[in-house]
């Protein structure tokens, strides 16, 4: 999964990784922990639009110096040098990966429309999928899901370059379903 270290630094981590993360303070003094549970990445391309990327974090509190970090779900939406992130009430790489079928084909061929590339990382696996302009139930779900994400997101967000890239997707969204 590639990200670049303003990725990290947006969700307030010094890097993207799976793990035990410390908490920093004003002089860099280990503060507090926490656990990146799992990380994914949504990368949406429009066939006549930018592309852009969401990003989501799970993170566990872990107990440091007789304090609990709280536990959080956060997702970013980066568009070109800009990022936004906000916490989220759920978690988008559990509820989109669980109904995932790989029997579903729907025999649709498309040379245009909206490409999608989901990748995640947890402790006990990490992969790749790569679909295109989905029809079948399991990667519309997938495709609800993130847009659900970006929505959130977009709640708090004040960049405008954000907001256009989601309504984009929006009109690629509604010809597909």
């Amino acid at each position: 999964m590639t990200h670049s270290p303003m990725i990290a630094k947006a969700f307030g981590l010094e890097s993207l990784t799976i793990g035990r993360h410390y908490i920093r303070g004003e002089h860099r003094e280990r503060v507090g922990a926490q656990r990146v549970r799992s990380i994914c990445s949504f990368q949406v391309r429009p066939s006549f639009h930018p592309a852009f990327t969401l990003w989501m974090v799970v993170s566990v509190g872990e107990h440091f110096s007789g304090v609990t970090s709280p536990n959080w779900i956060k997702a970013a939406i980066e568009v070109e040098e800009a990022i936004e992130v906000s916490s989220i009430e759920f978690n988008p790489i559990k509820q989109s990966l669980q109904s995932l079928n790989f029997d579903e084909y729907d025999g649709s061929i498309s040379l245009d429309g909206v490409g999608y590339e989901l990748s995640f990382e947890t402790p006990a696996a990490s992969g790749v999928l790569r679909f295109s302009n989905p029809k079948t139930a399991s990667l519309r779900n997938i495709e609800s899901v993130m847009l659900k994400v970006a929505q959130a997101v977009l709640q708090d967000c004040t960049n405008s370059g954000a907001r256009e890239a989601i309504r984009n997707w929006r009109n690629y969204v509604s010809e597909t379903v």
